[in-house]
């Protein structure tokens, strides 16, 4: 069995590793930043991380899922797979610089923006690494390795930086300079591998970009509304609450990032293998252990929370104790999420995901209106929020799934 999946699991390894690395460094650094810069401080610059992700979702415009498949179907054919790229990247760049305006114009013309304007801005650049270092590319051709390798010395550069750069709270322009530093050593990386692959960059015609934006329009869609819940509850804290609270909740956030890493991995791993050989044998396993897996952890966060945050963020984020203990069951529920998804775009219901998204988002938004209007807007609500639009997500993906008759891929 192992000698047969040999390449899933390697690049299973391979992604665990990057997802875990992903979510580590930054705790790595938690304590640090918190006491040099301060909550209020450092939750402005997770404020403007938060502006910076919606720009994120825009520039891969569901690329990321869209072109895994499309490389893991062309990657013995080098003049197709040149396209491919060429096409993907050429419309991310005119998205690039289409998000450049737009950040410019609202930066400029909101004053509780352009007051710390440098912060914006310079976050806004770090953007850059979601065009120029193409994870889509790594997965399709199943070479994950090189995703891994690249951004654990991107994220070991950022880290590094961070105590050599940051020492009290007038450094915190700092953190995005470190950030944009690193984004251009790892695009500069992930170009010359794709060179070195025989991958060769070329204008593509309009009608080609055109129809690689409709063909991955509807992933986009699903993406924007999933941001809504993934990354809504950031821009709401900040706003409404404050920078301190924002702060509390962002390490919750990150420990339950790290502690869903694995599992996410799981499905990413399995999605270019699958859409080659629809091996639904290998789908219902790859799900039974997801599904444990994504309960044994939630089970581990829960009960340990009262001494996981003190041990990252110290006894002052204690605050973010109970926003951890909330948020524990959405590492069961963000583990089979994924595996849901791949069984839908297998098997063409990509509508189906945009719908679902945006559903879960509409029960996310209206729980924070009914909150707002309520007086009970706080950090544990706000996760609670967030939690039920998870919920809401999964559920209606099985039902999906059910009552198409696709549930042989998750059980026999």
């Amino acid at each position: 069995m192992f000698k047969r999946h040999r390449t899933i699991i390697a690049n299973f390894a391979y992604l665990s590793a990057l997802e875990v690395a992903r979510w580590l460094f930054p705790l790595l650094t938690y304590p640090y930043l918190i006491r040099v810069l301060t909550p209020e401080a450092y939750g402005s610059v997770i404020f403007a991380q938060g502006i910076a992700g919606y720009y994120s979702i825009l520039i891969n415009f569901g690329f990321q899922t869209s072109s895994t498949q499309e490389v893991a179907q062309t990657r013995d054919n080098g003049e197709q797979l040149s396209d491919t790229v060429s096409t993907v990247l050429q419309a991310q760049v005119l998205i690039w610089l289409a998000c450049l305006v737009f950040h410019l114009l609202l930066v400029f013309s909101v004053p509780a923006l352009s007051k710390d304007s440098a912060l914006y801005l310079l976050t806004f650049v770090t953007t850059v690494s979601d065009v120029f270092f193409p994870t889509w590319y790594f997965q399709g051709i199943e070479k994950m390795r090189y995703i891994t390798l690249i951004s654990f010395s991107s994220r070991l550069l950022t880290v590094a930086g961070v105590f050599v750069f940051v020492h009290d709270r007038s450094d915190y322009l700092s953190l995005p300079v470190v950030s944009i530093a690193s984004s251009f050593c790892s695009a500069g990386a992930a170009v010359f591998i794709m060179r070195s692959h025989g991958i060769r960059f070329r204008f593509q015609p309009a009608a080609r970009l055109k129809q690689a934006l409709a063909h991955s329009a509807p992933l986009f869609y699903s993406n924007g509304f999933a941001a809504i819940a993934d990354q809504g509850g950031t821009l709401v804290v900040g706003a409404a609450l404050g920078s301190a609270e924002l702060a509390y909740c962002n390490l919750a956030e990150k420990i339950i990032r790290l502690a869903s890493a694995i599992y996410f991995n799981m499905a990413r791993t399995l999605y270019p293998n699958l859409a080659r050989s629809r091996d639904k044998a290998l789908s219902r396993k790859a799900t039974r252990a997801i599904l444990l897996l994504g309960l044994a952890g939630t089970f581990a966060v829960a009960v340990g929370a009262q001494w996981i945050v003190p041990l990252v963020g110290g006894e002052r984020m204690a605050p973010a104790i109970g926003v951890l203990r909330g948020l524990a069951p959405y590492i069961v529920f963000a583990a089979v999420g994924p595996m849901l998804v791949n069984i839908l775009m297998f098997e063409g219901k990509r509508g189906t995901i945009f719908t679902n998204t945006m559903l879960a988002s509409v029960v996310y938004v209206g729980s924070l209106a009914l909150l707002a209007l309520g007086h009970r807007l706080t950090i544990n609500t706000v996760a609670a929020a967030f939690l039920a639009s998870i919920v809401v997500r999964v559920l209606h993906r099985f039902w999906v799934v059910r009552s198409h008759g696709l549930t042989d891929w998750l059980y026999a």
